[in-house]
């Protein structure tokens, strides 16, 4: 069944731009096609994960249904489906950086990339060939190269796309990446790369770490797309979107986390993160190559 004709809308497409993700972009026809699509094949995978997941799977198993996830995802996910369109007929390798166990190498598999999956922890290593073989891929399709976090396994100009979501925040100098990345990269590659800002001082990106950050990139990459402007006051952020950052749960680590933020807030100090969340489509930079 074909997909129903997407409305016209009179806000910017999200996917034609770079920059903050927005409340208005989750309202837009084509992001909602796009996330049903995704909410579809994730469905798929995990009605399977009984086969593969390991209990020591630390990383939220619903990887879609998570505050700033709902934007990354799809924002990625409609970038390698453009890139793959362009470059039809090409064999394409995607690297997705910090993977995880998730549905989206999947999503790039079935949009017809070989996707080498990057991670720290040895569980992923564990889990993802079962995966693999529960969802009937192939394991030359999707398979686990396991990293230190700052070398990775991957050959010089290797990769036709890397995507990195919502990774950088969590590694203690992403400036080493961002050279690893132009490495890795073929020079007409494409840099797909989500990341989470911090809105007051309870998060990695602050202003001065993403001015740097920024600064590093554009050494060796340039934007694809135009960055756009938001306003402030539109941005999607862990609270006032439909997902938290820390929701209720019986999960023990869950509990401690919500029962510290509750108690500080009883003493008139609201130390729970406040984050936005930025979207980058990137090129190797023609000097840097």
């Amino acid at each position: 069944m074909s997909n129903p004709p997407v409305k016209p809308s009179s806000a910017p497409n999200m996917f034609d731009r770079c920059g903050i993700a927005t409340m208005e972009d989750l309202e837009q026809p084509i992001y909602q096609q796009v996330f049903q699509e995704l909410e579809a094949i994730q469905a798929k995978f995990l009605a399977e994960q009984a086969k593969f997941r390991s209990r020591r799977y630390r990383w939220p198993k619903d990887a879609l249904h998570n505050w700033s996830r709902i934007w990354e995802y799809p924002y990625v996910y409609q970038q390698l489906r453009r890139y793959a369109q362009e470059n039809r007929g090409q064999k394409l390798l995607a690297a997705d950086i910090g993977s995880g166990v998730t549905f989206m190498p999947f999503a790039a598999a079935n949009l017809g990339y070989e996707v080498c999956c990057v991670d720290t922890d040895p569980i992923v290593g564990i889990d993802l060939p079962k995966a693999v073989d529960a969802l009937g891929y192939q394991q030359t399709q999707i398979y686990h190269r396991a990293t230190d976090g700052q070398k990775l396994p991957l050959a010089d100009q290797s990769v036709d796309c890397l995507f990195c979501i919502s990774v950088l925040e969590h590694v203690p100098d992403p400036c080493v990446l961002v050279s690893e990345f132009r490495r890795v990269l073929k020079p007409k590659g494409l840099l797909l790369l989500t990341i989470d800002l911090a809105l007051n001082r309870y998060a990695q990106i602050t202003p001065p770490n993403h001015r740097r950050l920024m600064e590093t990139l554009q050494q060796e990459f340039q934007f694809v797309l135009p960055y756009g402007s938001q306003h402030p006051g539109a941005a999607l952020t862990n609270r006032n979107g439909k997902y938290r950052l820390f929701p209720w749960s019986l999960e023990p680590r869950r509990i401690l986390t919500r029962s510290y933020l509750t108690f500080w807030k009883t003493l008139g100090q609201d130390r729970e993160p406040l984050l936005s969340c930025e979207g980058m489509v990137m090129k190797p930079h023609r000097k840097a190559a």
